[in-house]
């Protein structure tokens, strides 16, 4: 009952007054044939609502971004994440604004790392966006 709620609370399913039975919403359905938990159909679809606003186009490194998985076993050395951050070129700076990095946090995390996967919603907006980094540099090698 528990996870019915839950997934009627996010608009995963609704009730279906017809057949008197709970039906897939089109999130549902979508985050069903992806094959992603509901949790990270949260973060995608929230990412990619937010980002309906304000695409940037001027590289690759949004749209990399938005195709990293969400939740990975990827940890990055925070001191050497910042050192990469603070040589980005001001339009790979802008995605990481648009994204919602958090110079402040970063800055933190190389003197007290969060804990190792971490699901805390700042720890997985920045592992994201280090792997994204790691895909953009691979894509242009």
């Amino acid at each position: 009952i528990t996870a019915l709620r839950f997934l009627e609370a996010h608009e995963f399913i609704a009730w279906n007054e017809a057949t008197a039975a709970f039906a897939a919403s089109k999130l549902g359905a979508a985050t069903f044939a992806s094959t992603l938990s509901p949790d990270e159909a949260l973060v995608v679809y929230a990412d990619i609502y937010k980002a309906r606003c304000s695409f940037n186009m001027n590289n690759e490194l949004h749209l990399v971004f938005h195709l990293t998985p969400v939740f990975h076993s990827l940890e990055p050395d925070w001191k050497v994440f910042w050192a990469i951050f603070s040589r980005l070129p001001p339009h790979m700076l802008s995605v990481a604004q648009l994204v919602g990095i958090d110079e402040g946090y970063m800055v933190r995390a190389q003197s007290k790392p969060p804990p190792r996967q971490s699901r805390d919603k700042k720890a997985t907006l920045h592992r994201r966006f280090f792997v994204a980094l790691m895909l953009y540099d691979l894509i242009h090698e």
